[in-house]
């Protein structure tokens, strides 16, 4: 096998990726049946981050992607799946800004799933990520109106939509966005969900659907509200929104269906990331260094910043963490979070605190990839690490190695000459502990391998 794989490399010529495997993905639920949930799974991967295969005047790259979703209470896999992408395109062509984009569909019944996801390149085994979540299903059929997730998408067509697309539905072509950042090079969002149980003589002349963007700091910034009439069953909601005016930031879209005879209704959210460098937020912004009052802190409540602080440990001395323990109201953890930051401003010739946004843009990822169970994603050893050091320059991932536990390896080859974290998946619930690193002042342990080895009992 290796001199058959050293001859196409020869007759071809591989260039390998000069970053590692980068892919992001999303997914919404719709409904399917009374007992079972339509899943569809939207993912992108970067292939610049892929190695490609020159073939006359054409550049390929490929990736296997592996999608396997365990039952957590019944605890059984319920869905494995394999299947491989290709792409080509003349040697001509930029490639560096290109994604694969795609899509891949399940139906699951009610119930609590751990969903994986790993790509793989196809023209080198070791280059591979792997991402996991929690995923929880309910089925849509009920007396009641509901609302289904909302897909994210960089374009929606229905004049001119193709039929025959992977992303066509409902007589639109959907092409989604799994990473959900728009700005300047994808300005505008569109979205798509759908309304259900709608004909119900008891509100079906009162529904109103209300769309809301809210900011970071629970500002509505945008609202529309239309009354929903007709006396269809079901129908599609489809619409878009120009992001261009609006600061960078972190931004929720909001879908509430509401029946306004009972003051009663449903929600359906999706956060998504906004990237507007020239667009500046002066309410957030203009009082920077002075007032707490008129800063983000000023907003928060108490679960809010305890929940910040407790990512902000990882970074804070003992001294601060005593201080902290020490507010005996909301005003003064206020204080403590803004005096927290303001001392950790790199640059205050700036109308933003450079360090702080990306230690949060870390907590809001590791948050988002970590979560195991009910645990905060930047709670867990994973997220914790992530969170200190920032992104692995390499991910080592051995998910089902014979009479081995699954486990990962990080690189961090500028910290100390090159350092490694090995987290491993002891309990068989996708649980990664730090079982060893070489970085001081973490745990070491040089048996780890015989934790790693020991024969799987799950």
């Amino acid at each position: 096998m290796k001199r058959v794989i050293f001859i196409l490399f020869l007759i071809y010529g591989v260039t390998f990726a000069q970053n590692k495997l980068n892919f992001d993905f999303d997914y919404a639920c719709f409904s399917f049946d009374s007992t079972a949930t339509y899943v569809e799974l939207y993912y992108n991967i970067n292939q610049a981050t892929l190695a490609h295969v020159v073939k006359n005047d054409s550049i390929f790259v490929s990736a296997y992607i592996n999608v396997n979703v365990y039952d957590s209470l019944n605890q059984k896999t319920e869905i494995e799946n394999t299947f491989q992408v290709i792409n080509s395109f003349p040697a001509a062509d930029s490639f560096q800004n290109q994604n694969l984009i795609g899509k891949v569909n399940y139906t699951l019944n009610k119930g609590k799933y751990k969903l994986s996801i790993t790509v793989t390149d196809g023209y080198f085994k070791d280059n591979n990520k792997t991402i996991v979540e929690d995923l929880t299903i309910i089925p849509y059929f009920s007396n009641n109106f509901m609302i289904s997730d909302i897909e994210l998408a960089s374009n929606i067509k229905r004049d001119g939509a193709d039929p025959n697309s992977y992303f066509y539905k409902n007589s639109y072509e959907i092409i989604p966005n799994p990473v959900s950042i728009y700005g300047e090079n994808v300005p505008v969002l569109f979205y798509y969900c759908e309304l259900y149980n709608l004909a119900d003589d008891r509100y079906n002349k009162n529904l109103m659907l209300e769309r809301l963007v809210v900011d970071g700091l629970g500002r509505v910034v945008n609202r529309k509200v239309r009354a929903i009439t007709g006396n269809n069953e079901s129908i599609v909601e489809v619409g878009q929104l120009n992001l261009m005016k609006y600061p960078s930031g972190i931004y929720s879209l909001v879908m509430n269906l509401v029946d306004t005879s009972k003051n009663v209704g449903i929600t359906s959210n999706k956060k998504f990331y906004l990237v507007n460098k020239g667009v500046i937020d002066s309410t957030k912004y203009s009082a920077k260094g002075s007032d707490v009052l008129t800063s983000e802190f000023g907003a928060m409540e108490n679960e809010e910043l305890d929940e910040l602080f407790e990512a902000c440990k990882y970074i804070a001395s003992q001294s601060e963490k005593e201080q902290y323990g020490n507010c005996d109201s909301l005003q003064a953890k206020r204080d403590f979070m803004f005096k927290f930051w303001q001392r950790r401003d790199d640059d205050i010739s700036t109308p933003e605190n450079e360090y702080k946004n990306s230690f949060m843009k870390r907590v809001e990822y590791a948050k988002s990839r970590f979560t195991e169970f009910q645990k905060n994603g930047a709670l867990t050893d994973r997220g914790r690490v992530y969170i200190t050091y920032g992104e692995p320059d390499e991910i080592e991932n051995r998910p089902n190695e014979v009479d081995s536990k699954p486990y990962q390896v990080w690189y961090y080859n500028s910290i100390e000459g090159g350092v490694e974290f090995v987290f491993c998946d002891l309990s068989g619930y996708s649980q990664f502990q730090l079982i060893h690193s070489n970085k001081r002042g973490e745990l070491r342990d040089a048996n780890y391998m015989n934790r790693i080895k020991q024969a799987k009992d799950y």
